[in-house]
């Protein structure tokens, strides 16, 4: 099983903040993210614009990252300000 923890505006797009996804194997962040939006298709349109910060394990995710199960994944909209 993997966590995943939403904030923000994706908690709301997907109407709750944390559950598990279940995985077979070890998959790609890219193979993450497309299972996530299948799963939750409101977060498809964000996701697909990279319009967030994706964070494995407290580490900040790029495309090569690997996901498996007993990691937690947090998804949050970029932040800004000043």
């Amino acid at each position: 099983m993997v966590k995943v923890k939403l904030f923000a505006g994706f908690r709301e797009l997907a109407k709750k903040s944390n559950f598990d996804i279940s995985l077979g194997r070890d998959i790609s962040l890219n193979e993450f993210i497309s299972r996530l939006c299948d799963e939750i298709p409101a977060l498809k349109k964000p996701l697909a614009e990279r319009n967030a910060i994706i964070a494995v394990n407290h580490k900040v995710a790029d495309e090569d990252t690997v996901i498996k199960n007993g990691d937690e994944v947090a998804i949050f909209p970029p932040v800004s300000g000043g």
